[in-house]
């Protein structure tokens, strides 16, 4: 039972920072996708903002895949991955959004990236050793 409670937990969490990194490119770069001479990086980075925010959709759907229900991994390496990229991601976000000219696909490429980590902390019933 705990482990189902931690597994809802984190997918809650998970969730919504991916789903907050999401809003971060469509925000910052959806003026200069309809207006500007860098219309394509901005349409990749709103694409890969949409992409963080759909994981985030997913997790807090329920995180299915293939209809085998997702649970929380047993695997410390990957919780260890996971840690390291969200600290990475959220320098590198913050040091994008106050240093770079908008836009820029970094403020998508590490949504992105921190929402596939959340990603990769689940895994189907049955696999979680």
């Amino acid at each position: 039972m705990d482990k189902i409670n931690r597994t809802q937990q984190v997918r809650q969490v998970g969730g919504v920072l991916s789903l907050a990194a999401g809003a971060v490119p469509l925000i910052l770069n959806l003026p200069y996708l309809f207006s500007g001479d860098d219309r394509l990086t901005a349409g990749l980075t709103v694409a890969a903002g949409l992409l963080a925010a759909g994981i985030g959709v997913w997790l807090l759907a329920g995180a299915r895949s293939r209809g085998a229900e997702q649970v929380l991994t047993a695997d410390r390496g990957r919780v260890k991955f996971m840690g390291a990229i969200a600290v990475l991601c959220a320098v590198m976000l913050i040091i994008s959004l106050l240093l770079l000219q908008q836009p820029t696909t970094s403020t998508g490429l590490f949504g992105l990236l921190l929402a596939n980590s959340f990603r990769m902390l689940f895994v189907p019933v049955g696999r979680q050793t």
